[in-house]
């Protein structure tokens, strides 16, 4: 459940960010407001991933990059959906990034 937890958080973080990238395009206060109440929304998440981690013994490294490259993750996603390209340098970026995550759970055991 913590780990569930952890993913709906970034796909939190990920909405923010994309309503708030809505807010630069069209520079409509209503795509702030909803960025702002997302990102505070997210925030809480974070306080409470790092809460209920430090009471479970998870380490918090660990969640904490999991969230944020949830959130990097599905903003990629979204990206290109929109037909937005992303260059192999970022595509290996989010690769490399899996592969501390694995290697941190597998340093752990």
């Amino acid at each position: 459940m913590f780990w569930a937890f952890i993913v709906v958080v970034g796909i939190i973080g990920a909405i923010a960010d994309i309503v708030l990238g809505k807010w630069s395009e069209t520079n409509q206060p209503l795509w702030w407001i909803a960025g702002a109440v997302g990102f505070l929304v997210f925030m809480t998440g974070l306080g409470l991933i790092i809460r209920q981690g430090v009471s479970t013994g998870y380490t918090l490294t660990i969640a904490l990059v999991v969230v944020i490259l949830c959130d990097v993750l599905f903003v990629a996603l979204w990206e290109a959906y929109k037909g937005i390209r992303l260059t192999p340098t970022q595509w290996s970026g989010l690769v490399l990034a899996v592969g501390a995550i694995v290697c941190l759970e597998l340093g752990r055991n």
